[in-house]
């Protein structure tokens, strides 16, 4: 084995990260996000981005967010916690983890 051999393989430990294992994976509502919500833009729209962004599905219907609109911003390594939380204050809706799947809760509906 020539020296350049040697150098990578002695410098592979240092560069080598093991992936997290299901434990160790952060929560969905932790995970960091980065995109600009615009000013004329449906929250179903940003629940949409977010759902391709995570790679997951958020579950709610198009009736509980129509009457809604977002909340014109820009999210720089924002996490999914705080997105929800600005885009959802002052809206009867709120969102609760179940496993690793997001639900969007009407809260007017679920106090009668």
């Amino acid at each position: 084995m020539n020296l350049t051999g040697k150098i990578a393989l002695a410098l592979l430990p240092l560069l080598w990260q093991p992936q997290p294992t299901d434990n160790e994976k952060p929560s969905l509502l932790n995970r960091k996000l980065s995109f600009s919500v615009h000013r004329l833009e449906t929250l179903e729209s940003v629940l949409n981005r977010i759902e391709v962004d995570l790679g997951t599905r958020i579950n709610y219907t198009t009736r509980q967010l129509l009457p809604f609109s977002a909340k014109a911003t820009v999210y720089r390594g924002a996490s999914l916690k705080v997105i929800l939380d600005e885009q959802f204050s002052g809206k009867p809706l709120s969102y609760k983890l179940q496993g690793h799947q997001l639900q969007i809760v009407d809260t007017k509906n679920a106090e009668k």
